[in-house]
C-alpha cells in the first residue's frame, strides 16, 4: 500500500512539471511581439528625453529668460512623424507657439530650437554670432529631431526658413516636408543695405537708438525697417550684424549647393538666376507663404520660385489689403509682441488650414 501512495505521490509531481512546462511554453507563445516591441521603444524614448531635456536645461541657462529657450512638445514616445521649428531673426521659440501647438494637436512630436544668439542672458552674442553657428546648431537639432520621430518635417520663418531650405538642401532623403513662412531665401533691397551698414555700425540698435535724443544713425536703420521700432519696445537685441549674416548664409547656401559651382560675385546681374537655380535642387514637398506687404524680403523672388518648383507644392500669398507685414507672418494670439495687439496675424487661421489641405497631399 505504502508503495502505491508512494508511486501516486510520484506520478503527480511529474504530471505537475509536465502541465507547469506546458503552461510556461504556452504563455511563452502567446506572447505579442508588437507589445515587446512597443514596450522596448517607450524604454528607449524615455533615454532620449532625458537626453533632450538636459539639453533644454542647459538652454535655459544660456537664454535671457526660460520662456525663450529651446523647447520640446511630446507625447512620451517616438511618433511618426516629428516637427523642427526654425524661428526668426532677434527672436525665440518664445514667438513660434501657435505653430508648436498646431504640430502638437496633429500628433507630432516637437522640437522648437533657439538660434545662437537670440535672445541670450549675453545680449552682445547677437553681434558676434555667425551664419556658421546657426547651420551647426539647426544640423544638431535635426538629428535630436530624429529621436523625436520616424520622419522629420520642418517649419522655418524667416531666417529660420533660410535654415530650413539649407536642411533639406543637405539632407534631401531625411526631410518629409518644409512649411516656409516668409522665408529669407533672398532679401529686399532695403535689406540688403542695412547688412551694408552694419560695416559702419556692427554695434546692435538698441545701443545706436538709446536715450531720448535719436542718433542719425538709429534714424537711418529706422528708416530702412520701421518693425525695428516695434521689437525695440519689445527688448528685444536687434542687431545689423546679424542681420548681415542672414545675407551671408544665402551665399553660403549658393557656394554650397549651386549646381555649376560658379565663383560668385553679389554684383552679378545674374545673381539671383544662380540663387533661383540653387534652391530648385530641392527635392521635397514644399508649403510656402508669403505677403505683398512684406518689406524684408524678396517676396516676388519667393513667389516665381515656388511656381517654378517642379515637386509637391502649396502656397498661400496674402495681398497687399491685407497689410500683413512681416513681423506679423508667424503670430497667433499667444505669440504677439506685449501690448502691441497689432502685431498678431489675424491671418494666422487661414496658414493653419492650409497646413491642413496641404498634409492631406502628403
Amino acid at each position: 500500500m505504502k508503495s502505491f501512495f508512494r508511486l501516486c505521490q510520484v506520478f503527480t509531481l511529474m504530471m505537475f512539471c509536465i502541465l507547469s512546462g506546458r503552461v510556461a511554453w504556452a504563455s511563452e507563445s502567446f506572447v505579442n511581439p508588437q507589445l515587446v516591441e512597443a514596450q522596448a521603444e517607450v524604454e528607449d524614448f524615455s533615454l532620449t528625453r532625458a537626453q533632450l531635456q538636459s539639453v533644454i536645461q542647459k538652454d535655459r541657462a544660456l537664454a535671457k529668460s526660460p520662456e525663450h529657450a529651446t523647447r520640446i512638445l511630446d507625447r512620451g514616445f517616438k511618433t511618426e512623424k516629428a516637427i523642427l521649428i526654425l524661428h526668426g531673426l532677434h527672436e525665440s521659440p518664445a514667438y513660434m507657439q501657435g505653430f508648436a501647438k498646431y504640430f502638437e494637436s496633429k500628433g507630432y512630436n516637437v522640437l522648437a530650437l533657439r538660434l545662437p544668439g537670440h535672445l541670450s542672458a549675453q545680449a552682445e552674442e547677437i553681434n558676434q554670432v555667425s551664419a556658421q553657428q546657426w547651420i551647426s546648431a539647426a544640423e544638431q537639432a535635426f538629428t535630436e529631431a530624429q529621436m523625436l520621430g520616424r520622419q522629420v518635417e520642418i517649419l522655418g520663418y524667416s531666417t529660420g526658413g533660410t535654415l530650413a531650405m539649407y536642411l533639406a538642401l543637405e539632407h534631401p532623403s531625411k526631410v518629409g516636408a518644409l512649411y516656409l513662412v516668409s522665408p529669407a531665401l533672398a532679401l529686399s533691397n532695403r535689406v540688403f543695405f542695412s547688412t551694408l551698414f552694419s560695416k559702419i555700425s556692427p554695434l546692435n540698435i538698441n545701443r545706436l537708438c538709446r536715450g531720448p535724443q535719436l542718433s542719425h544713425s538709429c534714424k537711418m536703420a529706422l528708416g530702412l525697417d520701421p518693425q525695428l521700432k516695434l521689437m525695440l519696445q519689445e527688448g528685444l537685441s536687434v542687431s545689423l550684424a546679424a542681420g548681415k549674416q542672414v545675407q551671408v548664409l544665402i551665399d553660403l547656401m549658393l557656394q554650397k549647393f549651386n549646381p555649376r559651382k560658379l565663383s560668385l560675385n553679389l554684383g552679378d546681374e545674374n545673381y539671383y538666376q544662380l540663387l533661383e537655380e540653387t534652391y530648385l535642387q530641392l527635392k521635397v514637398p514644399v508649403m510656402m507663404v508669403n505677403s505683398a506687404s512684406d518689406i524684408v524680403i524678396k517676396k516676388s523672388f519667393n513667389q516665381t520660385l515656388i511656381r517654378k518648383y517642379l515637386g509637391l507644392k502649396s502656397s498661400i500669398y496674402f495681398s497687399k489689403e491685407l497689410k500683413i507685414s512681416h513681423l506679423m507672418m508667424n503670430k497667433s494670439e499667444s505669440d504677439a509682441f506685449k501690448d502691441e495687439p497689432g502685431t498678431i496675424n489675424p491671418y494666422f487661421p487661414e496658414i493653419l488650414h492650409a497646413f491642413d489641405q496641404f498634409q492631406l497631399r502628403l
